[in-house]
């Protein structure tokens, strides 16, 4: 997670200072951009009824192209690892994300650009229960998201 997150502030400074030597032609272009979030996240289950939310970072990084105020973008999400602690054992969470966005920009007279915008996604969730700090049940799932 670390490496991401200072591949991702490193390449957007590097975009940010080169960004008014890149040229633009008619706002058409390729893009790269980088986000750092932060998430309440609650698990929810009849077996472990009180595990508390955590708050916890996500860091995504997209390359898309921009087009006629609208942008086209693929992406990678990596959610910081959960971990909860309970009286008999640890219940640990790995969330990795990969998408495709779709963006409409609604340009006024002001510095404000509204925006409507889709996501479809593959996400996989890793989670492992330990019981006194056994690996019990590995758990792997994906699905599909938007």
């Amino acid at each position: 997670m670390k490496k991401l997150l200072i591949a991702t502030i490193l390449s957007t400074t590097i975009i940010s200072a080169s960004a008014t030597e890149l040229p633009v032609i008619d706002s058409y272009g390729i893009y790269f951009q980088g986000d750092i979030g932060v998430s309440n996240i609650k698990f929810t289950d009849e077996d472990f009824p009180k595990l508390p939310k955590q708050k916890i970072s996500t860091q995504r990084i997209s390359l898309g192209y921009y087009y006629n105020n609208s942008r086209f973008s693929l992406d990678y999400t990596n959610i910081e690892q959960i971990k909860w602690k309970y009286l008999l054992g640890n219940l640990d969470l790995k969330v990795k994300s990969f998408g495709f966005s779709i963006f409409r920009d609604f340009e006024f007279s002001s510095n404000l650009v509204p925006y409507l915008g889709f996501r479809l996604s593959l996400n996989k969730a890793n989670m492992l229960h330990s019981y006194f700090n056994i690996p019990f049940v590995e758990t792997e799932t994906s699905s599909v998201g938007y």
